[in-house]
């Protein structure tokens, strides 16, 4: 019983520090707002406290005056459904500000929603002339308007670029020296050269929308670099919202969730108590009913050895048989 009762203990110790871990251990998702790493967003929570959606079909009640509101959908992973769909729809349609910012994602599911031409192109942009470490952040330029004033160059990190935006507003190009490529090259294996437009804004009802291509441009490591953090303050309004819904989430996460749930659920005080009577009492069931009478068999056998070493083992041994039968134990 001593080697069950350490390795319970050591269960239960190492489920513990598994819980607590799990809760001081911050996200590594990318984009989300609770991970203050390098592909986090939490610099942007802390400046901007943005309401976090976790199902687009809440904007109905939570946007008080779409016209004072702006929704940011960072590199989306997951489908986009008809419902989520048409609450983007009503919610630009009354005057909305929607900010996509996607490269090798699901964005074109959204735009395809909205009835735009525009389209991400899923072709890797890579510039070795105009860049900011290598020719993977390429440096884009805009336009003198009113979301790009202060703006002078935005500094991208494998992004994609955008296609058929005839009819939609070029915010922002890439330099003539840049060029797409399917992964990673030289400018001699370049499928197209530049320029290209990576940020483009298309009218929808009495609202807009942003869209840019790379969901990379706001995480913490990006944010400071070009005027990345200016474009982010322009294109935010009073009201703030992100998307949570449409990220893949990590294994911790998913656990955290969990966890969240079920400690929930351990605040009802019904629950509470009701948990701590079974507790104790498989506990002392265990220990009276079946623990202890094997550890008294067992001592009495060694103890009786102990002080009379020429009993017969084998003898003591058929007695403690017959006494667990005569009780009722097999």
């Amino acid at each position: 019983m001593r080697v069950k009762s350490v390795l319970l203990l050591s269960v239960l110790v190492s489920g513990a520090v598994l819980v607590g871990l799990t809760f001081v251990y911050p996200s590594v998702d990318d984009l989300m707002v609770e991970n203050p790493f390098w592909n986090g967003l939490s610099k942007v929570y802390v400046s901007l406290d943005p309401v976090r959606v976790k199902e687009l079909s809440e904007l109905r009640t939570l946007v008080l005056n779409p016209g004072n509101s702006t929704l940011l959908i960072l590199g989306p992973s997951t489908p986009f459904s008809e419902e989520d769909l048409r609450a983007l729809r009503v919610f630009v349609s009354r005057g909305g500000l929607l900010v996509l910012a996607d490269d090798f994602g699901s964005g074109n599911e959204v735009l395809e929603g909205f009835g735009v031409s525009v389209r991400f192109e899923r072709l890797l942009l890579q510039d070795r002339l105009f860049k900011e470490r290598n020719g993977l952040m390429p440096r884009t330029y805009g336009e003198r308007v009113s979301c790009l004033m202060g703006v002078d160059s935005l500094v991208l990190n494998y992004a994609g670029v955008l296609r058929d935006v005839e009819g939609a507003v070029v915010l922002a190009w890439s330099s003539p020296f840049s060029y797409v490529s399917y992964e990673p090259s030289v400018p001699a294996e370049a499928v197209l050269s530049g320029p290209f437009p990576v940020v483009v804004e298309c009218g929808f009802g009495e609202g807009e929308i942003i869209v840019v291509s790379d969901s990379s441009l706001f995480i913490n490591s990006m944010l400071d670099l070009g005027d990345n953090a200016v474009l982010l303050s322009n294109l935010c309004r009073d009201e703030l919202f992100i998307d949570e819904g449409h990220c893949i989430p990590s294994r911790l996460t998913v656990l955290r969730a969990g966890l969240s749930g079920v400690y929930s659920v351990l605040r009802m005080t019904e629950i509470r108590y009701g948990l701590c009577i079974v507790v104790v009492f498989v506990i002392f069931n265990v220990k009276w009913m079946k623990g202890d009478d094997e550890e008294v068999v067992v001592d009495e056998v060694e103890e009786l050895m102990k002080r009379h070493p020429e009993y017969d083992r084998g003898l003591l041994e058929e007695l403690q048989e017959k006494r667990r039968k005569a009780r009722g134990y097999q």
